[in-house]
């Protein structure tokens, strides 16, 4: 019978690999004889997280395919003394984790013998080590505040140039001057990144983000009347959770506030004031239209469209929207006696109407029978059992570049 010692060599040079990233393996396979073998095989079932296209060329009359993609599970001829390279080129999933571990094989046709089989198979193993260069950035788009305002902090990790998905633990330790902290997060891509909301005065959370990815945080507290300091300094990190970042130095930032108790224009820009309630009921409603072109223009920083205020101009709530990916979302910030706001959650609601209602309730005799509720096209946002007795008499209503956010069209 023929005899034909066949042997495969296989590497691709290297000991680790990059997520997203890439390799080439240079497979050889040859026949030491002292027959021919023709008709051989030379397989590759290369690892999931590869796509891999190759070439082949033969030596000494091997002959194989001449290129491909995808496995290798090619037949070839090798006569004694020949042999066939492959070169594969292969991409590396940006989410891959752990090792690549490759293993090419040749064998023998039927009809010929190999005295030597202990060499037909060849293994290259490379660990993966995910790099990414995550950044953070971190800003109220403010630098003042007042004892009782909720600050609205923007932190954005990104993922700019990969080359690996990053895994991200996400961390800000709000400062003691604040309380009352939760927060919302949009990814981008959805699907794609993934990221988490949350509440406390610490945000933890655990981002995927892919190259080109971002996870945007909303974390809103309020400033706290007991012992504010006269700055507040808020920082929040991100670091990869395995693997190499090139840059270190963007994965944390800061925002500073002055805490101020009265600042000329600290309230805002243009409003409009609408009365609601000239006869001072103390339940009082409200239908409003909500500009189409602004709304159109909404992001993750919320905006105050609109506040009620008592006869004596005491604030008593504003309402506030803003857009988290593709959903629109209200909340209501209730001022308390203190002069604290008293925070709802965000809740999703249908704006394809562009038509937002309201309703104000005045607590009677000391009960805490008040509240302030807002919806739009599903169940009202609501903050109740509230002993504020004020009445609501006016609306002031947010004007953005000459366009006022609300029409009120009935009360």
């Amino acid at each position: 019978s023929l005899s034909a010692n066949l042997g495969i060599t296989n590497s691709d040079g290297v000991s680790a690999a990059t997520p997203g990233g890439s390799v080439t393996y240079t497979i050889t396979a040859s026949n030491a004889g002292p027959s021919n073998a023709p008709a051989s095989k030379v397989a590759d079932t290369f690892p999931a997280a590869l796509t891999c296209s190759w070439t082949c060329a033969g030596s000494g009359s091997g002959t194989c395919t001449a290129s491909g993609s995808g496995n290798i599970n090619d037949t070839v001829d090798l006569p004694n003394g020949g042999s066939v390279a492959y070169t594969a080129s292969c991409t590396i999933a940006a989410g891959a984790t752990g090792s690549l571990v490759d293993t090419a094989t040749v064998s023998v046709a039927a009809g010929v013998v190999d005295p030597v089989p202990g060499n037909n198979s060849a293994i290259d193993t490379d660990t993966l080590n995910v790099q990414a260069d995550i950044a953070l950035t971190l800003s109220d788009s403010r630098s003042f505040a007042q004892v009782g305002d909720t600050l609205d902090y923007v932190i954005e990790v990104t993922n700019p140039s990969g080359p690996s998905v990053a895994v991200a633990n996400v961390s800000d330790a709000l400062p003691a001057a604040l309380d009352g902290g939760s927060w919302t997060c949009t990814p981008t891509p959805d699907p794609g990144t993934i990221c988490h909301g949350g509440s406390g005065n610490t945000l933890s959370d655990t981002a995927t983000i892919p190259a080109g990815g971002k996870a945007s945080y909303l974390y809103s507290a309020t400033l706290q009347s007991d012992d504010a300091p006269g700055l507040v300094v808020n920082t929040a990190s991100a670091s990869l959770a395995s693997g190499s970042d090139p840059t270190p130095a963007d994965n944390s930032a800061s925002d500073t506030d002055i805490v101020v108790i009265f600042r000329d224009g600290f309230n805002g820009g243009a409003s409009l004031l609408a009365n609601v309630n000239a006869a001072g009921g103390s339940y009082v409603t409200g239908q409003m239209q909500v500009d189409a072109g602004l709304l159109a223009h909404l992001g993750i920083v919320p905006v105050d469209i609109a506040s009620g205020r008592s006869p004596d101009g005491k604030r008593l709530f504003v309402l506030q929207i803003a857009r988290f990916g593709s959903d629109v979302a209200l909340r209501t910030l209730a001022t308390d006696a203190r002069g604290m706001n008293r925070t709802s959650e965000w809740q999703s609601v249908d704006l394809a109407h562009h038509v937002l209602e309201f309703a104000w309730q005045s607590a009677k005799d000391g009960q805490r029978d008040g509240y302030i509720a807002a919806a739009a096209g599903g169940p009202p946002v609501l903050i109740d059992a509230r002993a504020t007795s004020d009445r609501l008499t006016r609306l002031l209503i947010t004007v953005d570049h000459d366009v006022p956010w609300l029409l009120l069209i009935d009360h």
